[in-house]
């Protein structure tokens, strides 16, 4: 299920590698449980990191799809790019039948 939720074939799912990323460990952020948090608590403390910009288009591009959203002809292109480059990398066992 790692392989493919790298390759981008699930759209509630987003792979976050730990390597440059500050995280202890990869994980995988469920789009399907995504919240806002308005920063007017106290408990509320923003951190430094985020992520990178290539990162963040991928994933908005996932976030859009999950939610039916549309995106312009040349944010649908370069996820489509991205999406294809992806699944390449999909070893054949993880591949759909």
């Amino acid at each position: 299920m790692i392989a493919r939720v790298k390759a981008l074939m699930y759209h509630q799912f987003f792979f976050c590698p730990m390597t440059g990323s500050g995280l202890a460990y990869d994980g995988i952020a469920r789009l399907d449980r995504m919240f806002f948090v308005r920063p007017i608590y106290p408990t509320f403390q923003p951190t430094a990191k985020r992520l990178a910009d290539e990162a963040f288009m991928v994933m908005t591009g996932m976030l859009r799809l999950f939610l039916g959203l549309e995106m312009s002809l040349q944010e649908e292109q370069t996820f489509n790019a991205f999406r294809e480059l992806a699944l390449e990398t999909l070893p054949d066992e993880a591949k759909p039948e």
